[in-house]
């Protein structure tokens, strides 16, 4: 896995539980 792909994912992760 690439180092972008990885941030990118986490980013999704935290903007999901920064919505709720």
């Amino acid at each position: 896995m690439r180092f972008i792909e990885c941030a990118q994912i986490l980013l999704s992760c935290f903007t999901v539980t920064f919505e709720r």
